[in-house]
């Protein structure tokens, strides 16, 4: 129920209104892969991090399910190659890549079985040796009240509603406003992970200088902590 909710929210939202997450440093990807590597970029929204790497000499793919946002990156006419793509059916041949990044995707995926069906497909993907760059939001206590509230209304552990009403962003409580917005679907769900969970997802690949670094949600202008890993993938 609330992955599609969330894919429709995604394929269907202006370009405009997809924020940026900063863009990561990729110091920690080029002491693993140097330019010129093949790099798929899932879920790459307005392409700043796919761009940032083609400059480095990275050749780079880069795919969402936004078309809106893969006409804007095609329409810089770049080196980078941008394609409309579902990460839970990648339209590319086993261990096609040297390296693939995924930023806050897991994030909208709430059932189990579509977070497993991701992470399998960002691993078939990488070449063996090669690395799956993963940043996505852990579980924090600063947003406990909206997990408890986002529970009480029957979302799975761990998640919030973000409304599509700015001025509802960060609501925990069952407002007149929140609960009219709740009924008419106008919010999507985003789950936060903790490190184990988000690392059981990847059986085939080992943890390479894993970090935390705290951020501001564009959404809430509450801190968020970002999770910041590159996966190896095991020879096979």
């Amino acid at each position: 129920m609330y992955d599609d909710s969330n894919a429709r929210y995604w394929e269907g939202v202006s370009v405009d209104e997809i924020m940026t997450s900063d863009v990561q440093s990729i110091a920690d990807l080029s002491q693993h892969l140097s330019p010129p590597a093949h790099i798929l970029e899932v879920g790459c929204g307005k392409g700043q991090l796919s761009e940032q790497l083609s400059q480095e000499g990275y050749r780079v793919v880069a795919t969402d399910v936004n078309l809106q946002a893969i006409d804007l990156g095609v329409s810089r006419h770049s080196q980078v190659k941008y394609r409309r793509a579902n990460v839970l059916d990648l339209p590319y041949a086993d261990k096609y890549f040297d390296g693939v990044v995924c930023s806050f995707v897991f994030a909208s995926l709430i059932e189990p079985k579509r977070r497993a069906r991701a992470a399998a497909e960002l691993t078939r993907v990488t070449r063996d040796g090669g690395v799956v760059w993963v940043a996505d939001a852990l579980v924090s206590p600063e947003y406990a009240a909206r997990y408890a509230f986002a529970k009480s209304q029957g979302a799975p552990d761990n998640c919030v509603f973000v409304f599509h009403d700015p001025a509802l962003r960060a609501s925990c409580t069952a407002t007149q406003q929140v609960v009219r917005a709740l009924a008419r679907n106008e919010y999507r769900l985003a789950m936060h992970a903790t490190e184990k969970d988000l690392l059981a997802l990847f059986p085939q690949c080992t943890a390479i200088n894993p970090r935390v670094l705290p951020e501001v949600s564009a959404h809430s202008g509450m801190q968020i902590q970002k999770y910041s890993v590159l996966l190896q993938r095991q020879n096979l």
